[in-house]
């Protein structure tokens, strides 16, 4: 028997962000070609919620910053982002 998670649908950087401090350490992120269901059937994932970043605009590609070469999603620098 597999047991319930939460289950968090995010669409900004930020609900994510707020999801994730809110589970502590007890959360994954499903961004696409997660196996959820054949991690939980093998036991390793412990995760009880589950924080679903699909719906993120800005995580859907990844671009070349040009501060400091970082590679940061959709190409913009972050604040605190070294």
């Amino acid at each position: 028997m597999i047991a319930e998670k939460k289950y968090i649908k995010t669409n900004t950087v930020e609900e994510a962000v707020t999801a994730a401090k809110a589970n502590g350490d007890n959360f994954c992120f499903l961004a696409g070609g997660t196996d959820v269901l054949v991690n939980k059937f093998q036991g390793t994932e412990e995760a009880t919620c589950l924080i679903d970043i699909t719906g993120i605009e800005e995580l859907k590609q990844v671009a070349k910053c040009t501060l400091e070469g970082v590679l940061s999603p959709s190409g913009r620098a972050r604040e605190g982002l070294k």
